[in-house]
């Protein structure tokens, strides 16, 4: 190193401290200062003791939230399974209804019940019962054309009247051509 630079040096750091005496306190002073220091190390103890103790309480709080957290969610988990099987069980409903309903309508538009449950019901507007019969007679082929067309299911010819609708749906089953029977 320069000179310059050894004297930039030491005008940044400033004057070398002289070897000073080494401070005297007054010995009220360091008994007071010895006291506070006591004080809270004692008050340290305390809270520690109080702690340690409050450890336990604070251990059992959180294993009864959990324990309540987890039965919520028990709760919770069995409520969505019940509200899906609720929702599986209303649309199977719904189905087997529209099901029934075409069926009904098949059966008055003289379809064999057994050709009936083979059909596609998204087809077949059901909440219309005269477009359905109208659909659903072109389906029946020659059985349903000679039958009462003002009264359908009050048979006359080859369509069935209702008494054998109600033998055919309801017991002693007749013979069809469909099938062979």
């Amino acid at each position: 190193m320069t000179d310059e630079t050894v004297q930039q040096t030491q005008e940044d750091i400033g004057p070398a401290p002289e070897n000073s005496e080494q401070q005297k306190f007054d010995a009220d002073y360091v008994r007071k200062l010895r006291d506070e220091a006591a004080k809270y190390r004692t008050q340290l103890r305390e809270a520690q003791k109080e702690l340690t103790s409050l450890k336990p309480a604070a251990e059992k709080l959180r294993e009864i939230e959990e324990s309540q957290k987890t039965e919520q969610q028990k709760m919770a988990e069995r409520l969505a399974a019940l509200e899906s099987e609720l929702q599986k069980k209303a649309q199977e409903a719904e189905r087997r209804a529209a099901e029934a309903q075409v069926i009904r309508l098949a059966a008055k538009a003289g379809i064999d019940p057994d050709v009936a449950m083979l059909l596609d019901i998204s087809k077949i507007d059901i909440e219309d019962e005269e477009k359905a019969l109208a659909i659903l007679s072109k389906l029946a082929g020659p059985r349903a054309t000679g039958g009462n067309a003002a009264n359908p299911g009050k048979g006359t010819g080859s369509q069935p009247s209702d008494e054998e609708l109600r033998a055919l749906y309801f017991g002693q089953r007749t013979k069809t051509t469909i099938f062979g029977g």
